[in-house]
């Protein structure tokens, strides 16, 4: 019977130790009522309003999720957190956007089309750079458009005048 006592009182003294020493369950970021000491400290989250897995750096301590937004953990960079398909992890498209985050739009993805609204294969060496092919413009073209153009005109106007 004296066993049977013994182990009862053993019970007790280490559970008394438990609480004394502040691992009680008196909550995240709370002080314990015996030692006066912060039990726990509570997580960083990470706003992610978007779900995408990337945070724009902003955080809040907290022991109770602060809100939707926020996550225990997220990458960092994201330079849009409205927008899901805007992240570090994505690839650039031409949509006037930074879609990767590298604080570039549309790097890699523009085209130069050249002005050839005669469609005679010559540019008269005005551009445009842009997703989509403008109307009078073409891909490729040989230059001096212009020029040939000119002594085209020249040519055919002497034939005529006699120059």
């Amino acid at each position: 019977m004296g066993t049977w006592k013994n182990f009862v009182g053993l019970f007790f003294l280490v559970v008394g130790i438990v609480v004394v020493f502040g691992l009680s369950s008196a909550g995240c970021g709370k002080k314990s009522s015996q030692t006066g000491k912060t039990e726990e400290k509570c997580p960083v989250w990470f706003k992610d309003s978007d779900k995408d897995g990337y945070t724009d750096g902003t955080t809040k301590v907290s022991c109770e999720k602060p809100s939707d937004e926020y996550v225990s953990s997220a990458t960092a960079g994201d330079c849009n957190d409205n927008e899901p398909n805007i992240n570090p992890a994505k690839t650039e498209i031409c949509d006037g956007k930074d879609n990767n985050c590298n604080n570039q739009i549309d790097e890699g993805v523009l085209l130069v089309f050249y002005k050839d609204t005669d469609k005679d294969g010559y540019t008269d060496g005005i551009t445009k750079v842009s997703c989509e092919q403008p109307g009078g413009y073409v891909s490729q073209a040989l230059p001096g458009g212009l020029q040939r153009r000119r002594q085209e005109y020249k040519s055919k106007y002497c034939m005529v005048q006699g120059c």
